[in-house]
């Protein structure tokens, strides 16, 4: 138990502190919460931003409180495939507007007017007669999924298993 004196001395060093005041010691304080960021550097491409990633992943870890190393892992493939779930959608987009782009000179000269749906029912027909890349996306998009569903079923399970064990009566006896 503390005296007296150690918590009002403890109150009184709390209250100098006003955290950090240049802005590297704010741009440090800023990744406290970050343990290592090994995932955001093998995850992220470049031109994504690392700040968004550690946001996202910091709020699945408010969310699910991994208590230990292998419930941290299973938290860490649900924000790797959630985010590449938002990568394959931001692709999905990019490549449509792209052939919407490429197929303009080609629907100038046929239609007067054109709906922006049907400018985007054009281009999807054009990249599905053309190309892979609108099945690959739902593929990929797929697996992402499964792995996701896997590794939130398997994270569930785990901390279930924890929440039991930790209900339970003691085995042992008041002897």
């Amino acid at each position: 138990m503390s005296s007296d004196r150690r918590i009002e001395s403890s109150r009184a060093n709390g209250a100098l502190s006003h955290g950090p005041v240049t802005a590297e010691g704010k741009r440090r304080s800023s990744r406290n919460a970050e343990k290592h960021g090994i995932y955001s550097e093998s995850i992220l491409l470049n031109g994504e931003s690392p700040a968004l990633y550690e946001e996202v992943r910091a709020n699945y870890y408010a969310r699910f409180q991994p208590a230990d190393k292998l419930e941290e892992y299973l938290v860490d493939q649900l924000v790797a495939c959630h985010w590449r779930m938002n990568r394959m959608a931001h692709l999905e987009a990019a490549t449509l507007d792209n052939q919407m782009d490429s197929d303009q000179p080609k629907i100038d000269e046929t239609f007067e007017a054109i709906d922006p749906s049907t400018r985007a029912a054009l281009a999807f027909r054009s990249l599905s007669d053309s190309s892979a890349a609108l099945a690959n996306f739902s593929r990929f998009e797929s697996s992402l999924a499964r792995q996701y569903d896997r590794a939130a079923r398997h994270l569930s399970e785990w901390q279930s298993k924890r929440e039991k064990s930790r209900n339970e009566p003691s085995s042992k006896t008041g002897q």
